[in-house]
C-alpha cells in the first residue's frame, strides 16, 4: 500500500510539474487543462490525559474546460488524494470513549481507512449569453448554505441545474433544483436525502441518539436567490431553501455601505433567517425523520464594518431564538452567519448568542493576516433540547496567516478554544470540542 501511495503522488507531482513549464502543454484546440496540488497537515491537541490526534496529506487534481462552441463549454475535474502519515483515526480515545472528530474527515469519513481517495469533482454542460448563465450536471456553487466549504482535501459538490441571470443591471438572480450532492471529506453522489446525516447526527431534543441517518425521504431542492442593489450604497440579498418533504429556509441579507472618506469606509449589515417544517419532516416515523412535526426555528444578527486602506475590522454578533435548535445539514457547506470562525458552529442550538471581533490586514509582499475572537455562549450539554451535538460555551481565538504569489498560496491556521461553561461534569463534552489547540497548514499550487 505504501508503494502505490508513493506511485500515486509521485504520478501528481510530476504532472503538475511538467503542465506548467509551457502553457503549450495545456493550452489545446479544443480546451485548456489546469492542474492543482494540494498539502494539507492538520493537528488537534486536547488537554490533559485526552488523546492527541495529527494528520497531513496531499492530493492533486485536473481539470478540463473546453472552448465555446455556439455558447456552449464541457468541464470535468477530477481530483485524488493520498495520506503521507496520521495518527490511528479509527480508535477511540480510551478515557471518554469519542471517536476523533477533525483529522478522521481530511480525507474520506465514511471510510477513515482508506489511504487513497479519489472523486469525479465536476461533470456539466455550460450555457453562457451575455447575463445567462446555465450548468447541468456535477458543479460547485456557492450560496450562503450550500457552498464547497473547503476546509478539508476535498469540498461539497451538487449535482443539478443551476441558473445565474441578471434580468436588469442591478437585479442578478440564480436560481436550480439540486438532486445530488457529495459532502466535503466523501468521494460518493448520494440523493439529497441520504446526504442527511453522513456527519455526526448529534442527539434528539430527548437526549437519545438521532436516527435519522439513511431514512430521509427527499427528492430535491429547489433553490432561488436574489442579489438587489437599488443604490450605489446598498444591497440586499435573500434566499430561499425548499427541500422536499424536509423544511424550507428562508434567509435575508441587507447591507449598507458608507463612505467616511477617500481611505475610510464603513458598513452596517444585518441577517434574519427562519426555517419550518415541510411534508413529513423526512420520514412518516417522527424517529427517523430530520426535522420534527410542526418544528420551527430562526436567526439573526448584525455586523459593524470599518475599511482602512488594507485593514479591515468587524464586530459581530448573531442569535438564535430560543425556540426549536436550529438545524441545516452540515453536509452541505459552512454557516453564512458573522460570528463564524472556522472550526465551530451554531448550527444544532437554540436561544445561542455569539459575539466575534474579526480583524483581516493585508500586507504588502503577498502577506494577509487574520485575527478572530469569538464568544459563543450555547445552552447548557444537558439541555438537550436547545444542544443537539452537547457542545460547550467556549471562547475561540483564530489567528491565520497567508501568503499568495501567483500560483501558490500557503495558509497557516492557528485555533484555541477555551470552554466557558462551568458544569460539564463528563470529559466526553470537552475533547475534541473545547480546551483544544489545533494548527493546519495548506498548501495550495494551481494552473
Amino acid at each position: 500500500m505504501h508503494f502505490i501511495r508513493l506511485v500515486v503522488l509521485t504520478f501528481l507531482f510530476s504532472t503538475t510539474f511538467i503542465f506548467s513549464q509551457k502553457d503549450s502543454l495545456f493550452n489545446f484546440r479544443w480546451g485548456t487543462f489546469h492542474p492543482r496540488l494540494r498539502y494539507f497537515f492538520m493537528q488537534t491537541t486536547n488537554d490533559g490525559p485526552l488523546s492527541d490526534y495529527f494528520s497531513n496529506a496531499i492530493g492533486g487534481g485536473l481539470k478540463f474546460e473546453s472552448k465555446s462552441i455556439k455558447q456552449l463549454r464541457f468541464i470535468v475535474n477530477t481530483s485524488i488524494s493520498g495520506t503521507l502519515y496520521s495518527s490511528d483515526l479509527t480508535s477511540q480515545d480510551p478515557l471518554t470513549h469519542q471517536p476523533n472528530r477533525y483529522e478522521n474527515s481530511l480525507m474520506d469519513v465514511i471510510h477513515p481507512n482508506k489511504d487513497i481517495i479519489a472523486r469525479l469533482d465536476e461533470l456539466y454542460l455550460a450555457y453562457t449569453r451575455n447575463d445567462l448563465q446555465i450548468n447541468l450536471g456535477k458543479q460547485f456553487i456557492t450560496t450562503p448554505f450550500i457552498n464547497p466549504q473547503d476546509g478539508r482535501m476535498n469540498t461539497t459538490s451538487i449535482e443539478g441545474i443551476w441558473t445565474k441571470i441578471s434580468p436588469i443591471n442591478k437585479l442578478q438572480l440564480e436560481l436550480g433544483y439540486l438532486y445530488k450532492i457529495s459532502p466535503r471529506s466523501t468521494t460518493e453522489w448520494n440523493n439529497i436525502g441520504k446526504s442527511i446525516g453522513i456527519y455526526p447526527t448529534g442527539v434528539t431534543t430527548h437526549g437519545d441518539k438521532s436516527t435519522y441517518s439513511n431514512h430521509v425521504n427527499s427528492d430535491g431542492i429547489f433553490v432561488l436567490g436574489t442579489t438587489f442593489k437599488p443604490l450605489q450604497q446598498i444591497e440586499l440579498k435573500l434566499w430561499n431553501y425548499t427541500i422536499l418533504n424536509v423544511f424550507n429556509l428562508i434567509f435575508i441579507q441587507p447591507e449598507y455601505h458608507c463612505s467616511i472618506n477617500e481611505n475610510n469606509s464603513l458598513q452596517f449589515a444585518g441577517q434574519f433567517s427562519y426555517e419550518n417544517t415541510i411534508g413529513n419532516g423526512g420520514n412518516a416515523t417522527p424517529t427517523l425523520s430530520y426535522f420534527q412535526k410542526n418544528q420551527q426555528a430562526g436567526t439573526t444578527g448584525s455586523r459593524i464594518n470599518w475599511k482602512r486602506k488594507n485593514t479591515d475590522i468587524s464586530i459581530n454578533y448573531n442569535y438564535i431564538f430560543n425556540q426549536d435548535r436550529f438545524t441545516f445539514p452540515r453536509e452541505w457547506g459552512r454557516e453564512p452567519f458573522f460570528t463564524f470562525l472556522p472550526r465551530e458552529r451554531m448550527e444544532g442550538t437554540a436561544g445561542s448568542h455569539a459575539i466575534a471581533l474579526k480583524t483581516e490586514i493585508n500586507l504588502p509582499k503577498h502577506w494577509m493576516i487574520h485575527i478572530g475572537l469569538g464568544y459563543y455562549s450555547f445552552a447548557n450539554v444537558s439541555n438537550y433540547a436547545k444542544n443537539k451535538y452537547g457542545i460547550p460555551s467556549f471562547v475561540q481565538m483564530n489567528s491565520e496567516f497567508k501568503y499568495t504569489l501567483k500560483n501558490l498560496d500557503i495558509q497557516l491556521l492557528h485555533c484555541i478554544k477555551f470552554n466557558n461553561e462551568a458544569n460539564i461534569n463528563n470529559t466526553k463534552y470537552e475533547i475534541n470540542k473545547v480546551n483544544l489547540s489545533q494548527i493546519n497548514v495548506v498548501l495550495n499550487y494551481h494552473l
